[in-house]
């Protein structure tokens, strides 16, 4: 089952790749005219990029997520709101709105 899922996120991924026009989200592709000086533009760019791994290894030294069985919820409500069907449901819903805004995404103004 996994490896089915593999395969088909692989293959979303090589479409996506194929069709990079649709991928210009950036200002900085088309726009040129930046209110900023482009060398002060990437050092900005460059510093917050190392200031944010910096606070991330300083404030999550240790991984907390990486326990299979690990829920928000405790106690005996947990393990009513995470049935198989509960798990199944909200992935579909999370498939189904990551579907609508690649669609907004490609066909909105």
């Amino acid at each position: 089952m996994r490896a089915r899922i593999a395969v088909v996120a692989a293959g979303l991924l090589a479409a996506a790749a194929a069709a990079p026009a649709a991928a210009g989200a950036h200002a900085l592709v088309q726009r040129t005219d930046l209110p900023i000086p482009e060398w002060l533009f990437g050092w900005a760019a460059a510093i917050v990029l190392v200031l944010s791994f910096v606070a991330l290894a300083s404030l999550w030294p240790e991984p907390k997520l990486q326990d299979a069985r690990w829920r928000p919820l405790p106690g005996a409500v947990s393990t009513v709101l995470t049935s198989r069907a509960v798990e199944l449901l909200c992935g579909a819903i999370g498939v189904f709105l990551l579907g609508l805004v690649v669609y907004a995404g490609l066909k909105g103004t």
